[in-house]
């Protein structure tokens, strides 16, 4: 790999910004880890993926960011409607 698309594979995404950490067993963390390697991504892209999954499931979508700091309290995530 050339230094040019390590320093481009290391440059933040401002699309993620945010971040969230979790305590978890190590074998979740090696779960995640085997899981991401099956599907050919990232712990952090499968984890963010599952987590959105699981987000819909429960009826809550995410909005955009700028609208959410209109919101009574910046929230990025609202319930869907009854």
């Amino acid at each position: 790999m050339s230094v040019t698309m390590t320093m481009a594979a290391k440059r933040p995404n401002p699309k993620f910004a945010g971040a969230i950490v979790i305590r978890c067993p190590r074998s979740l963390e090696a779960a995640a880890a085997r899981a991401a390697d099956r599907t050919m991504t990232n712990v952090s892209a499968y984890v963010r993926g599952a987590l959105l999954e699981r987000l819909a499931r429960d009826g809550i979508t995410l909005v955009e960011e700028d609208d959410a700091m209109a919101g009574p309290r910046g929230s990025a995530m609202s319930e869907a409607p009854a």
